[in-house]
């Protein structure tokens, strides 16, 4: 073989011996920068674990722990890793083998370094081959470093394998708190909650919870630091899964922390706040569908004093109040008088610092109390409390009205003639007033023949105004230019459709024919009433006081009418008596109606 491909030989197999070394190189750093960083972690993380104990790491020296861990890596991976990083030359790697092979004598370093073409550098180059020809080039490089650098590392990175498996939760808790800060709070065997911050009550002792996990701590502590430098300490109270302490008034703003075992929670912020004093703003009743609606189609309401509620039964009470504080939520409680039922919540709407409740009102209802929560979770206390019932069911109010016949001369209203009797074949006058809150629907006149028949029902037509009849006049009961018109059933328009529901009161006056009561004879009794229903879903039904009326003949009508006009003469007689006794006490009309 000639020396110039003895020379490429040689090359070649020292560049193998240089890649071989550079890769020792380079497991042998790595694993001595292993065998130090990883220590220098535990250690660090430790101190982060150590300090967590008794307080919260503040976050310079978090950032610290973690800026010394990146240090560490860069200080090693320099000094260890990046000089094997670089191929070594030629001549360094032939000096390294003529160490281990002292019969090369410079031969090797001279082939590296002198081209071929004269007769010494040939001979030299050939010589070297000679000599390193059958040699075992792979036993050059020494890995007694690489083998003293595993065995070094080998033990530490068990333990942390180790410690891993054994607590994977905490340990990646500490390495993600050095290799990013996370926020993430280090896994205790008592575990105790960390709410985000506490509200309190201003001037209220106010009593703290905290929940935890994990093995249950013999003994706590929590501590109170003000924001003015004053600190409070005091005993948790320990119960399954619970810790208690109980804060004085005096704990205003600062911060919360409580140790129990080897867990710890805090600082929490802790501040005081005025509690929701919930002040009635409005308050009214929303009568129901039934009721009727306003021309605008919605229902009618009545405002209610101070927010006492008394309604027809199926209203709806709406309450609007505010707070003195911004709100997160408001509810209302009903509660039934004794032990009538159940109370029964429902949720309010708010809006910043105000609120509104509605709720339909049922029998049996006494009170209800708005209960309303500020934005931080305080509650009203006591909450806004108020009365609250459905008005009686009373049913509709008949009433009869005098009975009359016209009289002579100017005088508009006719006599009361509260008794007259009916001459068989004519009719009698039927006047009667009705009144409900509930609306009134249909009307009906009972009557029957004592004796003779059973109570017979004639339904009362409702009677519509006409333009010409003028304005109705509640107080007389007829219409301002047809005095004395009959109608049979008359509920006068409300005076203010848009507030005011119509149809809470009626009139009527007609007249009843008796000569198709083909049994009638003189002397017989005429026995009715006006029976009115009301316009509930289930209506309730309301009756005049029952009359009776005679049946004469015209004869004895006019004897009944002489006894009467001698009981008036007598009457007046008295009146007049009594004018000369007090004579500054003034005239009292007798049978005006």
């Amino acid at each position: 073989m000639s020396a110039p491909q003895d020379r490429s030989m040689l090359l070649g197999r020292l560049a193998a011996v240089g890649a071989s070394l550079r890769a020792l190189a380079l497991a042998t750093g790595t694993a001595r920068l292993l065998a130090c960083w990883l220590p220098a972690l535990a250690l660090l993380a430790g101190i982060d674990w150590a300090w967590d104990l008794a307080r919260e790491v503040p976050v310079p020296v978090r950032l610290l722990l973690t800026t010394a861990a990146y240090a560490a890596l860069a200080a090693l991976f320099l000094r260890l890793v990046y000089p094997s990083m670089r191929s070594p030359d030629p001549v360094d790697v032939a000096t390294m083998v003529e160490k281990r092979w002292p019969a090369l004598d410079f031969r090797l370093v001279t082939s590296a370094q002198v081209e071929c073409g004269t007769p010494f550098a040939d001979r030299v180059v050939q010589e070297a081959a000679r000599i390193t020809e059958g040699q075992a080039w792979g036993d050059v490089v020494d890995r007694k470093p690489l083998k003293a650098s595993f065995l070094s590392l080998t033990p530490i990175v068990l333990a942390m394998a180790l410690f891993w498996v054994v607590f994977p939760k905490t340990a990646s808790v500490l390495a993600g708190r050095l290799a990013w800060l996370s926020p993430e709070p280090i896994p205790r065997w008592t575990n105790i909650q960390r709410p985000h911050e506490f509200h309190a009550p201003q001037g209220e002792p106010v009593e703290l919870v905290l929940a935890y996990g994990g093995r249950s701590p013999g003994d706590g502590l929590l501590r109170w630091s003000g924001n003015d430098g004053q600190t409070l300490d005091i005993q948790l109270a320990i119960a399954e899964g619970q810790l208690t302490a109980v804060l004085p008034p005096v704990a205003g703003e600062g911060a919360i922390t409580a140790w129990a075992g080897d867990g710890r929670s805090g600082p929490i912020p802790f501040h005081r706040q005025a509690r929701p004093v919930p002040v009635l703003a409005s308050a009214k009743a929303i009568l129901p569908a039934w009721r009727g609606t306003t021309p605008s189609g919605s229902r009618y309401f009545t405002e209610l004093v101070d927010g006492e509620a008394e309604a027809l039964p199926g209203s709806d009470i709406e309450v609007a109040f505010d707070g003195g504080t911004p709100l997160s939520s408001c509810q209302v409680t009903v509660i039934p008088q004794g032990s009538a039922g159940t109370p029964r919540t429902l949720a309010g709407k708010v809006d910043g610092a105000s609120g509104t409740i509605r709720f339909p009102l049922f029998a049996g209802d006494s009170r209800y109390e708005i209960q309303a929560v500020s934005q931080q979770g305080l509650t009203a206390n006591p909450p806004l409390m108020r009365r609250c019932r459905p008005a009686p069911e009373d049913p509709p109010q008949v009433s009869w009205l005098p009975e009359h016949i016209p009289e002579v001369g100017p005088q508009e209203d006719g006599e009361d003639l509260d008794g007259l009797p009916v001459v068989i074949g004519t009719q009698f006058r039927v006047a009667y007033r009705v009144s409900s809150v509930a609306g009134l629907g249909k009307a009906e006149f009972h009557y029957r023949v004592l004796n003779k028949t059973d109570w017979r029902v004639y339904k009362i037509p409702e009677t519509k105004s006409q333009a010409d009849w003028g304005l109705f006049d509640k107080k007389t009961g007829q219409f301002g230019k047809q005095k004395g018109r009959n109608f049979e059933f008359f509920t006068p328009p409300s005076s203010d459709p848009e507030k005011i529901p119509g149809r809470g009161e009626a009139w009527g006056r007609f007249d009843f024919q008796i000569g198709e009561l083909k049994e009638l004879r003189i002397a017989d009794r005429i026995e009715y009433k006006v029976v009115v229903h009301d316009l509930r879903p289930t209506p309730l039904t309301g009756e005049s006081e029952t009359r009776v009326k005679e049946v004469v003949g015209i004869d004895e009508l006019l004897a009944w009418l002489r006894r009467r006009e001698r009981e008036q003469e007598k009457l007046r007689q008295l009146r007049l008596d009594q004018l000369g006794v007090f004579p500054d006490r003034p005239a009292t009309k007798i049978g005006s109606w």
